[in-house]
């Protein structure tokens, strides 16, 4: 998904938010092109691999990425909000290696809502062409 726009080339979708229904896992490639030619006729577009991997216990992981192929008007950076559906909540979320805080002000960041029982994170801006990789616990 991607913010409320008026029309598809509007701006570029530089935070992309994924629903993810964590009961088992899954992948998928993300399909992008300029949204107003026929340049992707011309090999003008790119991939980006999304997975979500379910472990042993309570851990998952999910990765993002990097993004295969270009086009023009394609974003260089992107931010993810990545909501994560059917999982019990849980008491640490990393990205990478590094401890996200809950609820907090941080850039990175996750929250869980207590009422429907989904997970929220939130990733700041990073290079298309990075390896995203968040690890649920």
């Amino acid at each position: 998904m991607q913010p409320v726009m008026s029309y598809s080339d509007e701006r570029p979708v530089d935070t992309l938010i994924v629903k993810i229904y964590g009961q088992h896992s899954g992948e998928f490639n993300l399909y992008e092109d300029d949204g107003v030619s026929l340049d992707c006729q011309k090999g003008k577009f790119a991939w980006t691999p999304i997975s979500f991997l379910k472990r042993s216990g309570d851990k998952s992981e999910i990765a993002i990425g990097p993004a295969k192929g270009e086009f023009q008007g394609q974003t260089a950076k992107r931010a993810y909000e990545l909501k994560v559906y059917g999982i019990p909540q849980p008491k640490v979320v990393k990205l990478k290696k590094q401890l996200l805080k809950e609820n907090g002000s941080d850039v990175d960041r996750w929250a869980w809502d207590n009422e429907k029982s989904f997970l929220t994170i939130f990733v700041h801006e990073t290079d298309i062409k990075k390896t995203v990789k968040l690890t649920i616990e």
